[in-house]
């Protein structure tokens, strides 16, 4: 049973409607597809649920939203809240723009309220401060060395350039590499994919191999060098989903998903996105503000959300091919248990009979 969040690992809290799937205060759901979700209500992502237990849980998200008094709709979209306040998205066959816009316009957008809680919090310190200069005069200026330490570690933090680093594993030796800054998209092979991701991380210039450490430890060593790990096919593809949802943390308006749902019709599906944005990697960094870094973060901000919608969609497919795979396995079970059930039903000799008469019609 599904009890948390994929993505976020929060706990679903209970709902009293929908006895089937008794877990969190929003469900979408996609009748036509057999599609049914658990939406997170602190991180907006999408849950898919499992399949042995969707049917009788869609059968009932159906007919309470039939029955239940509607807080918006469309032809494609809408949105019912029971009587214990459980929310009911009910998606039909919607346009990509509209589809997203339910789907991401809440998860951008409430991280576009928290970045700009803090900044409107990180203003009224400010100005705080420097109201109290005023008062206390030169004693404050002893602060400023500490004021400035912070903000560059809260900076670096948010980066994710020094404490938010994971290893990465490079096929090539089975071990993993701390990576230096972010990765960068690159152009690749077409045996490759033609696309795929480039980090570069801290080595040492001697028989020692890679140094032990944190990065900047390594960084600063007066052997290491600077050495780049190409990653391509299913390393790339992991490495990316793993940093789509960092790329995008203060949010965007509805504008921007529009436009980023935009580019990966342009691009011809979420497959491919990687693969267009890779081809036509001058016409997006031509808008960076600093110039061609390459770099992941450094990217047109509508760009930045398809990645993330992409990789979400990613993990859905493979989550759903999983699930036909199992559906496949169910079904040959269950074909050799009917033709267990047909023999035992047959009469003794009926079989060896049946046998006999289709060798003879073969050989007419």
């Amino acid at each position: 049973m599904l009890t948390s969040c994929a993505w976020c690992n929060t706990t679903f809290p209970a709902n009293d409607g929908v006895e089937f799937l008794p877990i969190g205060r929003r469900i979408a759901f996609d009748e036509a597809k057999g599609r049914l979700w658990v939406v997170c209500r602190r991180c907006e992502r999408w849950n898919l649920t499992p399949i042995e237990r969707r049917w009788e849980a869609l059968e009932e998200c159906a007919r309470s939203f039939r029955d239940s008094r509607l807080r918006a709709s469309s032809d494609q979209v809408g949105l019912a809240r029971l009587r214990d306040g459980t929310d009911l998205v009910r998606i039909g066959a919607p346009p990509p723009t509209e589809f997203a816009a339910w789907r991401y316009g809440d998860q951008f957008g409430r991280r576009r309220a928290r970045a700009v809680a803090f900044g409107v919090g990180g203003s009224a310190a400010v100005i705080a401060l420097a109201a109290g200069a005023v008062t206390l005069g030169g004693s404050l200026v002893a602060l400023l060395p500490f004021v400035q330490v912070t903000t560059l570690v809260l900076n670096l933090g948010a980066s994710g350039a020094l404490s938010r680093q994971r290893p990465v594993e490079d096929p090539s030796t089975g071990g993993s590499v701390i990576p230096i800054g972010h990765p960068k998209l690159v152009a690749a092979s077409d045996a490759d994919g033609g696309w795929g991701l480039e980090l570069q991380y801290s080595i040492r210039a001697d028989e020692h191999g890679v140094l032990e450490g944190s990065w900047w430890q390594r960084s600063l060593h007066k052997n290491s060098a600077i050495a780049t790990l190409r990653l391509v096919g299913p390393p790339a593809r992991q490495l990316l989903a793993r940093h789509a949802p960092r790329l995008n943390r203060i949010g965007a308006p509805s504008s921007r998903i529009q436009g980023a749902v935009h580019l990966i019709a342009e691009a011809g599906g979420a497959d491919e996105l990687p693969l267009f944005l890779a081809r036509h990697r001058s016409r997006f960094t031509a808008q960076q503000t600093y110039g061609d870094s390459g770099e992941l973060p450094s990217l047109p901000a509508e760009v930045r959300l398809a990645l993330e919608m992409a990789s979400h969609e990613e993990v859905e497919r493979a989550i759903l091919a999983g699930e036909l795979a199992g559906l496949e396995a169910q079904w040959r079970g269950a074909e050799e248990e009917a033709a267990i059930s047909d023999d035992l039903l047959l009469p003794p000799g009926v079989r060896e009979s049946l046998a006999r008469l289709r060798a003879t019609r073969d050989t007419e």
